[in-house]
């Protein structure tokens, strides 16, 4: 039986190849007693791929498995924004709309509380830091050396703490992640940048109906790529009556973008009622701060495509609640849905 897996990566890599060697390295981690084999084929469309065996315990049945991944990184790349001060504006403005996706308002345990107290500490920080970022810009033109020099030299604590913040949003991991989100923003606001993604996936599962090769095919969608998955399955408009199309996404924030833009409630509606699609499975965790549970309406479970809403266990550590997003591809639930067969 042979398989393939489109893999959608999500917004910190930089590298072709970078997200399906990590996501093949955490596969074999977690199938490590068992025999596996991963052998190069050739790029299909110009997308690398990876071909793993995963064979039982005893040898006797095996399952091979293509990798594809779906490169993006380029695209949001020719998209960055350099100025210090309009990322952090654009993260300032889009923080509001992930305080409510995570729903820290709707119940009152103390778990919650201090989530919400942090968070909303951390944005107060974070725009103390657009004011020293637009002082620091007015500064630049307006005064002189002397003037400068004075003023560091009169500075109170309160104002160490502003300088504090500043610090905050230019290390090199939050500038990243303020990379991420104005590509979001981009992404969600300009309809040629979707299209153009979306063109990518096709090409890859419009190649792999075509061969007649595969049983099945598996679209996953890692954090970010979880929404680009979402889109393209959402707009899924190949003949794919020979072969099983499913979706698989882990730690996506669906819900955080449909706060932004209700047309994200769109994709999620369009993938359920979508034919050619059999199952949708989508992984969260409530101790994953950049992820949230995909919400779907009552009615849309009882038509269409087959929908699974699972949460993961996760370290419930609060300094963990960040790194916990990276976790999804080594978990056995997730991973175990990402292989299994559908009937």
């Amino acid at each position: 039986m042979k398989n393939a897996i489109v893999y959608v990566h999500g917004g910190l890599v930089k590298e072709q190849g970078e997200a399906t060697s990590t996501f093949i390295k955490d596969i074999k981690e977690h199938y490590e007693k068992a025999k596996n084999v991963v052998e190069e084929i050739p790029p299909l469309k110009g997308h690398v791929g990876q071909r793993l065996i995963l064979s039982d315990y005893a040898n006797t049945t095996s399952t091979t498995t293509d990798i594809y991944e779906v490169f993006w990184a380029d695209v949001r790349n020719t998209l960055l924004e350099k100025s210090h001060l309009s990322k952090a504006v654009i993260t300032g403005g889009i923080l509001r709309y992930w305080l409510t996706a995570r729903g820290l308002f709707r119940k009152a345990d103390t778990t919650k509380r201090w989530t919400l107290l942090l968070t909303i500490g951390f944005i107060v920080v974070w725009y103390l830091a657009i004011v020293a970022l637009l002082g620091a810009f007015v500064f630049e033109f307006f005064a002189e050396e002397e003037q400068m020099a004075k003023i560091i030299s009169d500075l109170k604590y309160y104002e160490i703490g502003i300088a504090l913040s500043t610090l905050l949003v230019t290390t090199p991991y939050v500038i990243r992640s303020m990379d991420v989100i104005h590509f979001i923003k981009q992404y969600l606001t300009t309809s040629d940048i979707r299209i153009k993604i979306r063109k990518r996936i096709k090409e890859i599962v419009h190649e792999l109906i075509e061969s007649g090769e595969y049983d099945q095919i598996t679209v996953v969608g890692d954090s970010f790529g979880a929404a680009i998955a979402t889109d393209f399955v959402a707009h899924l408009d190949l003949d794919t009556k020979a072969v099983k199309i499913r979706l698989v996404t882990f730690g996506a924030a669906l819900s955080f973008m449909a706060k932004k833009e209700a047309f994200v409630n769109d994709w999620i509606e369009k993938v359920h009622k979508n034919e050619r699609v059999d199952a949708w499975y989508d992984f969260f965790s409530n101790y994953d701060w950049l992820s949230s549970r995909t919400r779907v309406e009552d009615q849309l479970n009882t038509e269409g495509t087959y929908f699974w809403s699972l949460e993961v266990p996760m370290d419930k550590n609060i300094t963990k609640r960040f790194s916990n997003h990276l976790k999804y591809s080594k978990n056995n639930m997730v991973l175990t849905h990402v292989f299994s067969q559908q009937e």
